[in-house]
């Protein structure tokens, strides 16, 4: 099913408002062009058409720890810590993200 039908679905189908609180991946691509994107799209999309979404989250704001991954990290946030220095790192997908919440779209 493709992300808009889901959302409309979901929305419509409980008559109850939505919040959208886990939606993210690693991503395939170091901008989230590729997901986080069209994911939005679709939900701006299932929003115009009549899908009440009170909220929206990606997925994560740091990197964090999958326990069915072990203790490895699994890059997915928007956020990193450097594990060496302990420096804050910004990854280029919370750049991208950052960029369509300042130009209310995109």
């Amino acid at each position: 099913m493709e992300a808009r039908s889901a959302i409309q679905q979901l929305a419509n189908g409980y008559g109850l408002p939505a919040v959208i609180t886990e939606n993210g991946t690693q991503p395939t691509d170091d901008s989230g062009e590729t997901f986080l994107r069209p994911h939005l799209d679709a939900l701006l999309g299932a929003m115009a058409s009549g899908a009440d979404v009170r909220g929206y989250f990606y997925w994560s704001l740091m990197d964090n720890y999958e326990w069915n991954h072990g203790l490895n990290e699994f890059k997915m946030g928007m956020f990193a810590v450097d594990p060496k220095t302990k420096t804050p790192l910004v990854s280029p997908l919370a750049t991208g993200y950052g960029a369509i919440a300042v130009d209310n779209g995109f």
